[in-house]
């Protein structure tokens, strides 16, 4: 039998005592007399007073949420600060840089600049001009977005090279194009789609336009 995933995990606090605590809290920024929406960010405690002193200083009216659970924004942080404490200190260099990646790349998940693929279908991008070249792979994440390959990532993405994906011919393919792809950009070698219907790894009449 399969062990079930969670869908996410949820970071609670307690004191000393078992009480519980706040993990983080919700600050809600706004300008007086000013009629823009007001701005809202997620703070972990350690950072909290110094946070907002510094936007009171400005003049500004500040309204504190504790928050009960950690928000999902602030989960890689919170994980990475106390990472940090077990790293010995030769590694710290090279462990905040690597952090600094991960927190990037976290950061553009959530905000859908990039995408984890999970068993969607694959299609090759094909040149307006010259229907043998290949020059992309993408697949989606409910239209109209697009995710395209980019160095060993799906990164959100209107068209390859100078096309747009509507000028572009799409054609599904076979799984293994994804390994090809990454060995042949790796390598700053082209794929055809001659080579592709040789190998049998399209799933289509080449000749026929599919939706992406």
């Amino acid at each position: 039998m399969k062990s079930p995933k969670p869908n996410r995990y949820i970071i609670n606090g307690v004191d000393g005592d078992g009480t519980p605590t706040p993990v983080a809290y919700r600050v809600v920024r706004r300008r007086p007399d000013d009629h823009e929406p007001a701005q809202i960010s997620v703070h972990l405690p350690d950072h909290l007073h110094r946070q907002v002193q510094l936007l009171r200083e400005s003049g500004d009216d500040i309204f504190v949420e504790p928050l009960m659970e950690m928000p999902d924004e602030l989960l890689e942080t919170w994980m990475s600060l106390r990472l940090c404490r077990l790293v010995p200190a030769g590694h710290q260099t090279t462990f905040n840089d690597l952090v600094s990646l991960a927190l990037e790349r976290a950061d553009k998940l959530r905000n859908g600049m990039l995408a984890e693929r999970t068993g969607e279908q694959l299609f090759v991008a094909v040149h307006p001009q010259d229907s043998n070249e290949v020059i992309d792979l993408v697949f989606t994440r409910g239209k109209p977005a697009i995710y395209s390959r980019r160095q060993g990532e799906w990164v959100r993405s209107s068209g390859a090279e100078d096309f747009e994906y509507g000028h572009c011919q799409m054609l599904k393919v076979d799984e293994r194009v994804l390994d090809l792809y990454d060995e042949r950009t790796a390598n700053a070698r082209p794929l055809s789609l001659s080579e592709l219907r040789m190998e049998n790894l399209l799933a289509e009449d080449p000749h026929q336009q599919s939706d992406c």
